[in-house]
């Protein structure tokens, strides 16, 4: 951001003046940018635990539903997933778009190792609910013609697996960073 900018050139002025401020100012600017990113990387951490919750209530319903199957409205729930599937589409592709980010400075580097996780986070969530409406609609489109209903909570357990093992990767990645083990 330009108070940022704005920082580093007066860093950059007093150097010439008195290298001992300057490298206190710039050691203050250091330490806010990396206050910044673990909060990015706490909300991805957050995220990832939410998206284990919605694994865990996906896998629970769908197994329900294989224990006491109800009644579907397949017309309705094909048009649904179908609807979420558009929507997140453009949610992701706005997401991908969103990983090359510009500060108003020039080339912007986050380090060998580090990447917008809560972005990451986000961009998960969307992948998500997309592929578990294509999983959703091919199961629904299945129950509808082929009268095979159970196909709508294997999907969803399915569904419910992808979602834990993408939850796992982004837990496991952005807990390192928190733990300062990267």
């Amino acid at each position: 951001s330009r108070h940022r900018c704005s920082e580093k050139y007066y860093a950059d002025h007093r150097a010439t003046k008195n290298p001992a401020e300057a490298g206190s100012q710039i050691n203050q600017i250091c330490r806010a940018a990396q206050r910044r990113m673990k909060v990015e990387v706490l909300a991805g951490y957050t995220s990832a635990i939410l998206l284990v919750l919605v694994a865990g209530s996906m896998l629970f319903q769908s197994v329900l539903r294989l224990i006491s199957p109800s009644p579907i409205h397949y017309d309705q729930a094909i048009a649904i997933a179908t609807a979420g599937l558009l929507v997140n589409l453009v949610c992701a592709w706005l997401l991908k778009g969103g990983h090359r980010h510009d500060h108003g400075h020039g080339e912007h580097e986050h380090g060998p190792h580090h990447e917008d996780l809560n972005l990451r986070s986000a961009y998960l969530h969307v992948i998500a609910d997309a592929v578990t409406s294509v999983l959703a609609i091919v199961a629904l489109t299945g129950g509808k013609f082929w009268g095979a209903s159970w196909l709508d909570p294997v999907m969803g357990i399915a569904g419910a697996g992808l979602v834990a093992v993408w939850a796992y990767g982004l837990l496991r990645d952005s807990g390192r960073v928190l733990l300062d083990a990267e």
